[in-house]
């Protein structure tokens, strides 16, 4: 050892006048050999070294490990992640192809590895395939699913910026988009459905897929826009495929059905003859064929029956309903005679949506559907004349009308209907400023006159009679009142105003029992606080017409003193004593008992001042009794003041 030299050295140093000779150095103490490691160990040093960011170490270590054991699909998949971190994704790719192919188990890990790589060197053919294959085992793993979006998205990307894409991938891409299209349309989401299949037609496009794939994809969008009514993209998209395949029954009758929608039916029937002349006996030819005869037909019945001498609207409407419901749904002329079937049925609502249809699809510009959605604002305009909601619905038709001759500014009817709006809205403006006036004659002459302009408007036509029946109710003309008024219940039966102002007319007339029996049936269905306030004030009426005149009974005025009520008492008691009739006849007995006890109790009435101002204010006997009787309870609860009608 070197210790061992040195101490001999010591002992054996030469004299100090001796010569030193220069020593050898030792050499360095070699270390001992390191023990082999095993691949596992070698996988440990590579994580180690991936966990610290040393990937280029990472790497080496997972080589050798793979050298090592060639047939670990672990060892290859953990040198993907670390090539991957360093961006090496052609080593990547080989890495996770040969992690694919030894795995002896599914491992997704070499799917997403190899996927990844494929969409960073945008393969998108051989990405597609992998995800496909990693999925078969994993169908629900989340990285699989993400990177086939990203992939699909990429491609998309890719074929739109003239990338070429080749390989069994691009059919699975294309699948892709089919499949999401297919999940739209049986959810009805037919716009997405277009959208999923228009991707897929695209991919078809650029990357030259099979024929027989673009006419199928064809065909779905076609019968997506079909149900979207957008009837020229799917004739677009039939036309186009069968010039690719003649012999695809699909597209030729979804070509036929989209201009049968259209409303074209001869059009349909030629193309159904040209594809019998290409391919015969298609079956959805035949079928077509004959569809188009049973809407022919049924729209000639319904024409008949909304034009002929005895209209029957009803008829009609199912007549062009069917033909709507047998494939003809964006043909604006059916669109148009289903609005008027509704007209002549007074479905106001249904007219006003189904013009909107129109008004919608033609960007506001369509004269028929402009008037036919006038006229049911005219028709259907509610309101008292004297609101000025009235006058708003009127403009309103006048505005559409004004909007249809702008268009066609010879349309005879358009200039009609402009003609009576306007007539309306004057003659309505006018009555009321002779209302407000206090000119009644001159306001009914001017409702007479209205009465003429359109006879046929029956709801319009109620409330100019239950106008003019208020306004010969201000002038007490109670007869005229009450047969305007029975006009304008008989044109609309649920008209509020005309039974109150025939209720008025009647007590006009003092003929309170009609007035009760008019407010009474109108409370039934009419559930209003002003009826029912005014059905009260009938009865109230009612029973102050019934009840004796006790100032008449005792023979004295209504403004008689207390002095002259008892003097008048006491004449009239001396003459009604039954004791005076003792000699009469029963009958005469019981009149005589009666009238003194009425008399009694006028005096009593009329000497109290609480009860005497019931009186006067119109409440009979059994009222002014319920009246006292609810005062006394009021006192006793601590209350003061008077309810009830008239007080």
């Amino acid at each position: 050892s070197f210790e061992f030299a040195h101490r001999t050295m010591e002992v054996e140093a030469p004299p100090a006048e001796a010569t030193q000779v220069p020593m050898e150095p030792m050499p360095a103490p070699v270390p001992p050999p390191e023990p082999e490691l095993s691949p596992e160990e070698m996988k440990l040093k590579g994580n180690e070294a991936f966990k610290a960011g040393r990937h280029p170490e990472a790497v080496e270590w997972y080589s050798k490990a793979v050298e090592a054991d060639p047939s670990s699909h672990v060892f290859l998949s953990n040198r993907c992640a670390a090539n991957a971190a360093m961006g090496h994704w052609e080593l990547v790719q080989q890495d996770a192809t040969k992690c694919i192919e030894v795995a002896q188990v599914p491992f997704p890990k070499g799917h997403i590895h190899l996927a990844r790589a494929c969409l960073r060197l945008k393969d998108w053919s051989a990405g597609a395939v992998a995800v496909t294959a990693g999925l078969i085992p994993h169908p629900e793993d989340k990285e699989l699913l993400q990177l086939q979006a990203d992939l699909l998205e990429g491609a998309l990307t890719g074929a739109k910026e003239g990338q070429v894409c080749t390989g069994p991938g691009v059919e699975v891409l294309i699948g892709l988009c089919k499949g999401s299209g297919n999940e739209k349309y049986k959810a009805k989401l037919y716009s997405h459905a277009v959208d999923h299949y228009g991707k897929a037609i695209m991919l078809a496009d650029k990357w030259a897929a099979e024929q027989s794939l673009l006419c199928t994809l064809l065909a779905n969008r076609a019968a997506a826009y079909l149900m979207l009514r957008e009837c020229h993209s799917c004739a677009a998209d039939c036309e186009r495929g069968v010039a690719i395949d003649p012999t695809n029954g699909k597209l030729w009758g979804r070509w036929a059905s989209s201009v049968l929608a259209l409303g074209q039916l001869d059009e349909a029937l030629s193309i159904l003859d040209r594809a019998d002349s290409l391919t015969p006996g298609l079956d959805q030819a035949k079928s077509v064929r004959e569809n188009v005869a049973q809407i022919q037909r049924l729209i000639q019945e319904g024409d008949e029956a909304l034009s002929g001498e005895t209209k029957s609207p009803g008829k009609a409407l199912k007549c062009y309903l069917d033909a709507e419901e047998r494939g003809v749904t964006a043909w604006e002329k059916l669109t148009l005679k289903i609005a008027r079937a509704y007209l002549e049925l007074r479905q106001f609502p249904r007219v006003m949506n189904t013009t909107q249809q129109i008004l919608k699809q033609t960007g506001g510009k369509h004269v028929g559907a402009l008037l036919l959605r006038a006229e049911a604002m005219y028709l259907n305009n509610s309101h008292p004349i004297d609101s000025s909601a009235f006058v708003e619905h009127v403009d309103q038709a006048l505005k559409l009308v004004t909007t249809a001759l702008s268009l066609d500014p010879d349309h005879e009817e358009a200039k009609q209907n402009r003609k009576k709006l306007k007539g309306v809205r004057s003659a309505v403006a006018s009555t009321k400023e002779k209302m407000t006036g206090r000119e009644f004659d001159a306001a009914r002459q001017l409702l007479t006159q209205a009465l003429e302009l359109d006879s046929n408007n029956k709801i319009l036509c109620a409330r100019l009679y239950a106008e003019r029946a208020k306004a010969a109710l201000r002038q007490k003309d109670f007869q005229a009142a009450m047969k305007d008024a029975a006009n304008a219940t008989y044109r609309d039966h649920e008209l509020k105003d005309a039974y109150l102002t025939k209720a008025s007319a009647y007590k006009g007339l003092q003929k309170y029992e009609e007035a009760v029996r008019e407010l009474e049936s109108l409370a039934r269905w009419c559930r209003d606080e002003t009826v029912h306030q005014r059905y009260q004030e009938a009865v109230f009426e009612l029973k102050k017409s019934k009840r004796t005149d006790l100032y008449e009974l005792l023979g004295v005025s209504c403004v008689a003193s207390g002095m002259e009520i008892r003097k008048g008492f006491r004449e009239k008691a001396s003459q009604w004593h039954p004791d005076k009739w003792n000699n009469g006849t029963d009958e005469e007995k019981k009149q005589a008992e009666a009238t003194f006890k009425l008399l009694n109790e006028a005096q009593e009435i009329l000497l109290d001042t609480t009860t005497k101002e019931l009186w006067d204010k119109g409440y009979d006997l059994e009222g002014i009794k319920e009246q006292v009787e609810m005062r006394k309870q009021r006192a006793h609860r601590g209350g003061g003041g008077c309810c009830g009608g008239g007080c």
